[in-house]
C-alpha cells in the first residue's frame, strides 16, 4: 500500500513504472549475425551459419546451429541481406520450423544483393533459419558485413 508522505509517494511510483517499463524492456529478444569469412561456399539445403555475432539479446540465436529460437509466442521482425561472390546467383530461403516462409535470390550480375525484411508469427519454440535452396554450390561474401541475419521481438499478438 502507498501512502502520500510528500517527496518519497512519487519516488515509489516512479520505481514501479521504471521497473515495469524495464523488465518489459528486458523480454525482448533480439540478434544481430554475420558472415565472418569473406567467401562462403554453400550447397544445396545447407543452413546458413551467421558466425560472427554482434548482438544476441537473451541468448536465442545459436550460430553453431544458424537458428533462431523463438523464447516467447509473438510477432517477429526479420531481416537478412545476402551478396553474391562475383556472378554467382544466389538462391535461399527463410524458414520457419521445416518449411519455407518466404524465398530470396540475388542475381547472378556481380555482387549483387538480396535485402529484405518479413513480419512473422512465432509460437514459444518455433525456428527460423536460412537456407540453401539449389543444387549447385553458390558463393555468397561475407567479412566486409555485406551479409546478415538478424531479428528481434515486437509484441504479443492478441
Amino acid at each position: 500500500m502507498l501512502t502520500y508522505d510528500g517527496f518519497s509517494y512519487s519516488f515509489k511510483i516512479r520505481f514501479i513504472v521504471n521497473f515495469f517499463t524495464y523488465s518489459e524492456t528486458a523480454l525482448k529478444p533480439a540478434f544481430s549475425a554475420f558472415l565472418k569469412n569473406q567467401i562462403n561456399p554453400f550447397s544445396r539445403s545447407d543452413i546458413l551459419k551467421f558466425d560472427d555475432v554482434r548482438i544476441n539479446l537473451g541468448g536465442h540465436y545459436n550460430p553453431k546451429t544458424g537458428k533462431f529460437t523463438a523464447p516467447k509466442s509473438g510477432l517477429y521482425h526479420i531481416s537478412y541481406n545476402l551478396m553474391g561472390y562475383e556472378k554467382s546467383t544466389v538462391t535461399f530461403q527463410i524458414n520457419k520450423n521445416n518449411g519455407a516462409f518466404v524465398y530470396g535470390y540475388a542475381d547472378g550480375s556481380g555482387y549483387a544483393t538480396s535485402p529484405s525484411s518479413v513480419l512473422m508469427e512465432l509460437e514459444k519454440g518455433d525456428l527460423v533459419y536460412i537456407i540453401h535452396r539449389t543444387k549447385r554450390s553458390e558463393k555468397v561474401i561475407g567479412q566486409l558485413e555485406p551479409s546478415f541475419f538478424c531479428g528481434y521481438f515486437l509484441q504479443p499478438v492478441v
